[in-house]
């Protein structure tokens, strides 16, 4: 058993990515990145809202690479 709570971020981003069926991992990870940022966007039921929302993917994820969608 691992101890999330003292694991820093990235070490608990390489846990659930290899462990991706631990739901407890997964919990914790969501809520730290819940708690670090709350910026909160509209939900996309117009151009406009769609435009926000695909920004806000691209700042957070990136551009999708070639061959992505």
């Amino acid at each position: 058993m691992y101890e999330f709570e003292t694991m820093s971020m990235t070490e608990l981003k390489t846990y659930v990515m290899s462990h991706r069926d631990d739901d407890a991992a997964w919990g914790k990870y969501i809520a730290r990145l819940v708690a670090l940022d709350r910026k909160w966007y509209p939900a996309p039921i117009d151009k406009a809202g769609e435009e926000i929302i695909q920004e806000a993917f691209k700042q957070r994820l990136g551009a999708p690479t070639e061959g992505e969608s």
